[in-house]
């Protein structure tokens, strides 16, 4: 499909288009704008403009029904609204370019709004995805449609996914609406930054993380100086739980095996009589090594223990017949 909305992106050098007065009553606002945000202080400085030099770009709009439809200029078309209502009966239509093209109109108002208005990397990142799910394109395919590189492409597209699993996170913890505001303008190269913050930082800290980075304003170096702090005390944390988890299942397992108890136990009872083994030089060294390893203890009195273990084996061991 992509090789098609090239071609017809192409041939949009001889798109029939026809400027002319629309009234406003006869147009609508787009039900999905790209532009989210519309600042009433803006619009009205923008109409002030458009009454005193007049409307320098038409609006350009599409056939919809029984009434036509806003692809781009949603801000224009709302200075003359004000004008309209300021001056009745002037300013009742626009002037307007009507689309006659199969090519989808989101194209059309993606590339007029990065091209004259400049979007905010959220606006931008989100016409972009929108895009790519209507035309179901490659990030080149949209790329050469916009005119911008794959790369570009596929960073907002980063930049999206970051953007909304780290806003996933912190919804839980109820933020005013100015830290969202803060976050919203976060630059491209800063969020992509705070990839860590989903993998290795619990909810908590991750909002506390943004709130520390939007009320300092800090930069790309100092987040990621953040981020590594956080990294080497997270393994600091771990190391002493995994060094107590270990002391713990140590005293849990000396305390469930009998055997070592008896072995330090001063008091054994003998079997009457019984001189006891001596051990052979070379098998009691090997011994006495295995078991501290394998209990992972000093023992201090080496010569108590073998008594004590001469003992034990006499104690519980069965004589082999031969």
């Amino acid at each position: 499909m992509s090789i098609e909305l090239l071609n017809k992106a192409s041939e949009n050098r001889d798109l029939k288009t026809t400027i002319c007065f629309i009234s406003l009553s006869a147009i609508r606002s787009n039900p999905s704008p790209i532009r989210k945000n519309f600042l009433e202080e803006a619009i009205i400085e923008l109409s002030e403009s458009i009454y005193h030099i007049g409307l320098l770009h038409p609006v350009l709009i599409k056939k919809s029904g029984d009434h036509y439809e806003i692809v781009s200029g949603e801000r224009r078309f709302r200075a003359y609204q004000l004008l309209k209502d300021r001056y009745p009966g002037d300013f009742n239509g626009i002037p307007s370019i009507l689309i006659d093209s199969k090519l989808d109109t989101r194209v059309f108002s993606l590339t007029e709004n990065i091209q004259r208005e400049p979007l905010s990397i959220l606006e931008e990142s989100e016409a972009i995805y929108s895009l790519i799910e209507t035309v179901k394109d490659t990030y080149g395919g949209i790329g050469k449609l916009l005119g911008k590189s794959n790369d570009y492409i596929e960073n907002r597209m980063r930049y999206l996914r970051i953007h909304k699993a780290l806003k996933s996170r912190i919804t839980s913890f109820d933020p005013p609406d100015t830290f969202y505001e803060g976050f919203n303008r976060l630059a491209l190269s800063k969020v992509l930054t705070l990839k860590p913050l989903l993998s290795h930082w619990t909810a908590e800290e991750c909002y506390e993380c943004l709130v520390e980075i939007l009320e300092g304003e800090l930069s790309v170096r100092e987040i990621k100086g953040k981020l590594c702090d956080h990294q080497g005390k997270r393994m600091e944390r771990k190391e002493v739980v995994s060094s107590q988890q270990g002391s713990i299942a140590l005293q849990k397992e000396t305390k469930e095996l009998p055997v070592p108890i008896k072995i330090f136990s001063p008091q054994i009872n003998k079997i009457p009589g019984d001189k006891g083994m001596i051990m052979d030089k070379d098998l009691w060294p090997s011994l006495l090594e295995s078991i501290q390893k394998g209990f992972k203890v000093n023992i201090i009195e080496k010569d108590l223990f073998q008594k004590g273990l001469n003992d034990l084996i006499h104690q519980y061991g069965v004589p082999q017949h031969r």
